[in-house]
């Protein structure tokens, strides 16, 4: 997750938005159905806006490196 003053090239902003697994399928891997969707086609990205300081935009990563969720 990237707190930014402008727009993110290689982020979603966090408003708490539907998006399509086909579009982002290593962020579902990551977050899964957490913030909503159907897990079948879409996902929820996590809405930020209420914790954002002063204007600025909260935005998930899609591109480069990144943790990811595994189970044991």
């Amino acid at each position: 997750m990237i707190l930014s003053a402008g727009p993110i090239s290689s982020g979603i902003p966090a408003n708490g938005q539907l998006v399509l697994i086909s579009q982002f399928p290593g962020l579902f891997h990551v977050i899964g159905t957490t913030f909503g969707g159907d897990g079948t086609t879409t996902f929820g990205i996590p809405d930020m806006r209420g914790s954002s300081p002063n204007g600025l935009t909260y935005a998930i990563c899609f591109i480069g490196s990144a943790a990811i969720k595994t189970t044991l």
